[in-house]
């Protein structure tokens, strides 16, 4: 670094703006991030910073000063926009916690903040109305930024918060019988859209968020298989293999295939759920 003067200053670098200072021990210039791209906030928290006294010889209060909004802000756009495979649903998890942790600095976080959030999410005051397991799965992304940000050095891991998780729900298992089946199909039929999905899902043992954005790309009608993962995406935990297309489903799919106005196997990536739940209310099927 250029700079001869030995009083500190802040300055942006990259995205990210930190504080500078001299250390006349080593003879050199030492740095810490301020955790947020915003000067604003960046002058408030080097304001914060020179508090420490005149040698600024550790940052350390520093981190806990640091709102949700800024680790929020460094998750989605560092890790989120590149990394995540279903962004739709971590930015409504963000979203969420923007509300009710957002200005809070992270070092107060506390056992009640956490309790209050879970409180606003079960009555539908913050979204929509929601069980442990959402809540869980909020909390965990917020759990996650924090510890992004220690890794790089935005915050110290003695201002963590502990922050307690609600239960794991249980899985569940549903089976539908082969009376019920007959029923589904039979109520799907009315929708050409619904049905499709409903076979795919029965002769692949697809998760549902495959099937709704699968693609004629990923089916060859040819060898007679269906990629479930598409070309390029990175492999996640929920797998998703290459099947071949049962005897059943083939003259479907060629039947779709010849009428198709789009690249989607469904028509659109659209979500199924209203649909596929009133055929399940129509063929008298509960919790499918």
């Amino acid at each position: 670094m250029a700079r001869r003067h030995k009083m500190p200053w802040f300055e942006l670098r990259g995205e990210i703006y930190y504080a500078y200072w001299y250390c006349p021990d080593t003879k050199r210039v030492k740095r810490i991030s301020l955790g947020t791209g915003d000067d604003v906030e960046a002058g408030a928290k080097f304001a914060a910073f020179l508090t420490e006294g005149e040698g600024i010889r550790t940052p350390r209060s520093l981190g806990g000063q640091i709102t949700v909004n800024a680790i929020l802000d460094d998750y989605e756009r560092e890790h989120v926009a590149s990394k995540v495979i279903d962004k739709g649903r971590a930015c409504i998890s963000i979203a969420h916690l923007r509300k009710h942790f957002g200005p809070l600095q992270v070092g107060k976080i506390n056992y009640n903040t956490v309790t209050r959030y879970c409180t606003l999410r079960a009555n539908g005051m913050i979204g929509k109305r929601s069980k442990g397991p959402t809540h869980r799965r909020d909390l965990s992304l917020l759990v996650a930024a924090i510890n992004r940000a220690v890794r790089h050095r935005r915050i110290e891991r003695s201002d963590v918060p502990y922050i307690e998780l609600p239960e794991a729900s249980a899985p569940r298992d549903r089976w539908l019988t082969h009376e019920e089946l007959g029923r589904l199909f039979e109520t799907a039929r009315r929708t050409p859209r619904c049905y499709l999905f409903v076979m795919l899902a029965y002769y692949t043992a697809s998760r549902k968020t495959a099937i709704e954005t699968l693609t004629w790309f990923q089916v060859d009608l040819t060898s007679g298989t269906i990629a479930l993962d598409k070309p390029g995406a990175r492999q996640t935990k929920k797998r998703r293999p290459v099947v071949p297309i049962s005897p059943k489903l083939m003259p479907m799919l060629r039947e779709a295939y010849d009428a198709k106005t789009t690249e989607y196997v469904l028509g659109s990536p659209g979500k199924i759920r209203t649909t596929f739940t009133t055929a399940c209310e129509r063929a008298g099927l509960e919790n499918v």
